[in-house]
């Protein structure tokens, strides 16, 4: 078999678009000497303090707690607190990335060097909670503040959203009804008026937007209809073939509306159909000249919601790393521990994997190969701490078929390695 190849990973796809810079990988630091260890640390530390904004930092805080298991209303305490410190946003977004609370070499590094004397680092998370600690004690004075101003202000009347756009389309209507009741006061139709009439400048002057248009409409949508009815009276033919009811019923319009001459009812229809067709204009410039909403970006944790693995199999010996690790990884290796088959996935470019549902996307499908393995127990501690290289050339030196992946996960799937 042809050697596999696995597509690198381009720093241009690592940068963070937001921060600027490129994020840290925390991928086996457990292994890093105390010096690499401290250095890299302080290093993102620096360039998180100075070159990124902090509310671009400040939403790890609440990532951070979610994954922490705090609950709904100490995070919601944590939010309303006024200033929570920019360093501990910091060190929760190191942690998401995964550094450790606690790096043994690191600690001993640190009481090597001059003038630190022999204070260990406490733990980050230690840390981290008692800032936390403070936030949330301040959230929840200021929530039970704002209830007491809250009660104070119950009583007060406040109109609703949809008094308030009533009350404005009112107010936008007032010269068109400055209009429409002097053509109704004057016996005769006034057709050169009735021509320089243009609703739709006056509601745009009043910078009426297509809910306003839509009130209006209703305003005068009765009185449009009337003028239409009394146009499409039947003659006397047509009354003679109807039913009693509906001869009756146009006998008491023409009894109601007769004093009308024609000429002033087409004139009159003519007026409404001025004044709802703008209405109209104003709905259908909104449609064409508002903007697309803007897609919200999903978080590594929602695009995985549904992505079905195996956490962990003790007959096995091992378990899975978290599932986000798949998202813009170039390799990954899995073990089915239903029918024993060891795959490895092979990304198609150095965009690296893609997740929908519980499905894998973005990988090779010729060279994405699964095989049955004899003896799992001799042939799956290999996989628990390895690298890139060493993971394609020990699965490639396995000797059984080769099977191609069709990128399905499912309950008896564990993810044994991922890497970028």
């Amino acid at each position: 078999m042809a050697g596999i190849k696995v597509p690198k990973k381009s720093n241009k796809q690592k940068v963070n678009r937001k921060m600027g810079f490129q994020d840290p990988v925390f991928d086996g630091c457990e292994r890093w000497t105390g010096q690499k260890y401290h250095t890299y640390v302080r290093r993102f530390q620096w360039l998180y303090y100075n070159q990124a904004d902090a509310k671009d930092v400040a939403p790890a805080i609440f990532q951070w707690m979610k994954n922490a298991n705090y609950d709904k209303t100490q995070i919601s305490a944590a939010k309303r607190a006024k200033y929570i410190s920019p360093n501990v946003a910091i060190q929760c977004r190191l942690r998401n990335l995964g550094m450790l609370s606690v790096h043994e070499k690191a600690q001993e590094y640190w009481v090597s060097l001059p003038g630190t004397g022999t204070t260990i680092p406490r733990p980050v998370d230690e840390y981290i909670a008692e800032m936390l600690e403070a936030a949330i004690a301040e959230g929840m004075a200021k929530k039970e503040e704002v209830a007491v101003v809250q009660d104070k202000k119950k009583d007060v009347y406040k109109p609703t959203i949809r008094q308030i756009m009533f009350e404005a389309s009112q107010a936008m209507t007032e010269e068109i009804e400055e209009f429409v009741d002097d053509f109704i006061r004057n016996s005769k139709v006034d057709t050169a008026a009735l021509k320089k009439f243009a609703p739709i400048k006056m509601l745009h002057k009043h910078g009426a937007k297509a809910n306003h248009a839509r009130i209006v409409r209703k305003f005068y949508e009765s009185e449009q209809a009337e003028m239409q009815l009394i146009l499409d009276m039947p003659n006397k033919t047509a009354l003679k073939k109807m039913s009693d009811a509906e001869r009756d019923n146009w006998e008491q319009i023409a009894e109601g509306y007769g004093h009308l001459s024609t000429a002033y009812v087409k004139a009159s229809l003519e007026m409404y159909n001025k004044i709802t067709n703008a209405c109209d204009i104003i709905i259908a410039e909104q449609k064409v000249n508002r903007k697309p909403r803007k897609v919200k970006e999903k978080s590594a944790d929602q695009i995985i919601s549904k992505f079905k693995f195996k956490a962990s199999d003790p007959d096995y010996g091992i378990a899975s790393i978290s599932p986000t690790k798949l998202l813009g990884g170039v390799c990954a290796v899995v073990f089915n521990t239903k029918n024993r088959k060891l795959g490895l996935y092979v990304a198609s470019d150095s965009n690296g994997f893609g997740v929908r549902g519980t499905t894998l996307l973005n990988f090779n499908e010729e060279t994405s190969l699964q095989k049955t393995i004899r003896k799992p127990l001799e042939v799956l501690p290999n996989y628990k701490k390895t690298t890139k290289a060493k993971a394609v050339k020990q699965f490639e030196f396995l000797k059984t078929t080769d099977i191609k992946l069709n990128g399905r996960f499912n309950s008896d799937v564990v993810l044994l390695a991922v890497f970028k």
